[in-house]
């Protein structure tokens, strides 16, 4: 609206082909600007031809790639990333709660421990590498900000953007429902997010499952049938938007599978059950 070509590069058959080929999202992507590319000499034609009037968003640190970084760098084209749609957790705020929060894995989750450990060595250890790509980044929310908020990004323009979910929101607020069964019903609603089958095992090899899928579906039926039971709710899903139902059959126990009316359904909910979704965001505003 504002007077910008937008262009969507999709580099996911050069990034992870296996990805690309085994698996397509129930909802593809339908929009005049999408491009795909399949190699990185592609990519390296695309970009002879922007100039330094464009500006490229790369959530991903794709453009960490030596070839295409140092490309883009004789270029002069600005680049940008997104801190955006964090997911809501108990945030420390200071070293001693850090400190506590640590010790606290070490004694009940020794797993946990050296995963957290792990992350904050390699962040610590990459984080001069990620700051020299980027030009500007485009943050939602105090806590993005601060995360930018040191003397290694001074270079960087932060600029301050909407939260999707918070849209998602206020979308929610300003519709008018002719006939809505949801409102006055008795229910608490779980947010699935597809564990035994998410697309991200195809993305991470070294990602392993949670649980099998017949014992993640036989255990959380077992819960959901024993909260019904002694609450009188009924459990309503969400579906997770990148699982495809249809194909998969529901494994609920023929329970509610609702897709695309996460935040409706959370707006009237007693309960919301959550492993890690970012949509525990609508449980926190409501």
């Amino acid at each position: 609206k504002n007077g910008y070509k937008v262009e969507v590069w999709d580099f996911s058959p050069w990034i992870n082909l296996n990805y690309y080929n085994n698996y397509k999202p129930p909802d593809p992507i339908f929009f005049d600007g999408y491009k795909i590319f399949y190699n990185v000499e592609q990519i390296k034609h695309s970009l002879i031809n922007l100039s330094q009037e464009d500006l490229i968003i790369d959530p991903f640190k794709i453009l960490k790639n030596k070839i295409i970084f140092e490309f883009l760098m004789d270029k002069k084209i600005k680049i940008g990333t997104l801190q955006l749609g964090l997911l809501p957790a108990m945030i420390a705020k200071n070293y001693f709660d850090h400190i506590k929060r640590m010790l606290y894995f070490l004694y009940n989750d020794q797993l946990e421990f050296v995963r957290i450990l792990f992350l904050k060595i390699l962040t610590f250890f990459s984080r001069t590498k990620t700051i020299n790509i980027y030009n500007f980044c485009l943050v939602g929310g105090k806590i993005a900000r601060n995360n930018f908020k040191n003397k290694l990004m001074k270079n960087i323009d932060i600029i301050n953007i909407h939260a999707f979910d918070y849209d998602r929101y206020l979308e929610e607020e300003n519709k008018v429902y002719a006939h809505d069964s949801i409102s006055n019903l008795k229910y608490s609603v779980f947010l699935d997010e597809a564990i035994p089958f998410h697309p991200d095992y195809l993305i991470q090899h070294s990602l392993k499952k949670y649980c099998s899928t017949e014992i993640y579906y036989s255990e959380i039926n077992n819960f959901f049938s024993r909260y019904e039971t002694d609450t009188g709710n009924e459990v309503l899903i969400a579906a997770h938007p990148r699982a495809d139902y249809k194909k998969r059959g529901n494994p609920f126990n023929k329970r509610r599978l609702i897709q695309g009316q996460t935040t409706h359904l959370v707006k009237y909910a007693e309960h919301v059950f959550a492993h890690m979704s970012t949509s525990v965001n609508f449980a926190v505003l409501y």
